[in-house]
C-alpha cells in the first residue's frame, strides 16, 4: 500500500511540474517566433490525405496575418486563411490556426510551429465531429516571394491601401527590433556588435550589416557565423516599402530623433537609428499632396 501512495505522489508531483515547464517553453517560444517563420510552402498530411499548404503574409485583413492555398492530392486547390499569436496576446506566438474553404465547410486546423528547427507544424483538426491529427513540413527550397511580385502587388494598390500595409509592415519590423535588443545584452543591441577582447561595442555604419543581424542568426554579441549563434533569424527576407519599393536600410547613428536629422527621406527606403533603435519609413516624396510630409514618420 505505502508503494502505491509513493507511486501516486511522484506521479502527482511530475504532473505538477509540466505546466511549469510549458509556461517556460512557452516564453521561449514567444522571444523568438515571427510571423514570416510560418511563410513557406508545405508537405501537409491531413489523416493520412496528402497535399501541399502554401502559407504567405496577409496584409489586407485585421483578422488574419496568413493566407494563401491548399492543394490535395487529386490537384484541387482551395483558399487558406489563418492567424498566429501575432494577433492576439493570450495565444503563445508559435500556435497558428488556420482554415481551408471546401465547398462544403470551411475546416479549421489548430497546430503549433516547431519552434528549434521553423519547419514543420503539427496540431489537430475535425472531421465529421471526430478530431484527427494533421502535419506538415516545410519545404526545404522554398523563398519568399520574389522582390518583382512584391513589387507588381504593391503597384496596383491605391495609396489608402499602401499606407495599411506600411502601417503592418513598420509594426512587424519595429516588433523583431524589439525582440533582438532584448536577447542581446545592450552594448549589442541591433546596429552593434561587442568585442569582448578589447571589450568595446562597434557600431555599423552600413544597412547591409543591419540587414545581416536579422537575416542571420547571431551570437549575444551581434556576431554571425559563430558556433554560439542561437538567436534569429527575425525574417527570412527584409520587408520591401510599398512606396518605394527599396528595402535597403539608410544608417544614422545620432541621439536626435531621425526627423530632425533627416528632413525629406525621398532617396532612402528604411532609416535606422543604431543609437535610439528608432526606425522609420522613407520615401515621402512619393506620397500625394493631401498626405502631409511626415505623415509616415507618425507610425
Amino acid at each position: 500500500m505505502k508503494k502505491i501512495i509513493f507511486g501516486q505522489r511522484l506521479i502527482f508531483a511530475l504532473f505538477s511540474v509540466i505546466p511549469l515547464v510549458t509556461l517556460i517553453n512557452t516564453s521561449v517560444a514567444n522571444a523568438y517566433v515571427q510571423i514570416s517563420d510560418f511563410c513557406g510552402n508545405y508537405n501537409i498530411n491531413i489523416n493520412g490525405l496528402k497535399g501541399t499548404l502554401q502559407l504567405i503574409l496577409c496584409l489586407e485583413e485585421k483578422d488574419y496575418n496568413l493566407q494563401g492555398t491548399y492543394t490535395n492530392d487529386s490537384e484541387q486547390i482551395f483558399q487558406v486563411k489563418g492567424f498566429t499569436g501575432h494577433l492576439n496576446q493570450s495565444i503563445p506566438l508559435h500556435k497558428i490556426t488556420f482554415y481551408i474553404d471546401f465547398p462544403q465547410n470551411r475546416q479549421m486546423f489548430e497546430g503549433y510551429l516547431m519552434c528549434e528547427s521553423r519547419d514543420a507544424i503539427a496540431g489537430y483538426t475535425i472531421e465529421k465531429k471526430v478530431p484527427v491529427g494533421f502535419y506538415a513540413i516545410k519545404m526545404p527550397k522554398y523563398q519568399m516571394p520574389e522582390e518583382k511580385q512584391q513589387k507588381k502587388s504593391f503597384l496596383q494598390k491605391p495609396i489608402k491601401d499602401k499606407l495599411s500595409d506600411l502601417k503592418y509592415i513598420l509594426k512587424d519590423i519595429r516588433y523583431a527590433i524589439l525582440i533582438y535588443n532584448g536577447q542581446h545584452h545592450r552594448q549589442a543591441k541591433l546596429g552593434f556588435i561587442w568585442d569582448e577582447r578589447t571589450q568595446k561595442q562597434i557600431a555599423y555604419t552600413d544597412g547591409k550589416d543591419v540587414m545581416t543581424q536579422l537575416l542571420q542568426r547571431t551570437d549575444k554579441n551581434g556576431l554571425t557565423n559563430t558556433t554560439e549563434a542561437q538567436f534569429g533569424p527575425y525574417f527570412h527576407e527584409f520587408r520591401i516599402n510599398p512606396f518605394t519599393l527599396g528595402n535597403t536600410i539608410h544608417i544614422v547613428d545620432s541621439p536626435l530623433p531621425i526627423k530632425e536629422i533627416i528632413t525629406s527621406a525621398e532617396n532612402y527606403d528604411w532609416i535606422f537609428n543604431v543609437r535610439t533603435s528608432e526606425f522609420r519609413a522613407g520615401g515621402e516624396v512619393v506620397l500625394p499632396d493631401d498626405i502631409s510630409e511626415h505623415s509616415l514618420q507618425d507610425f
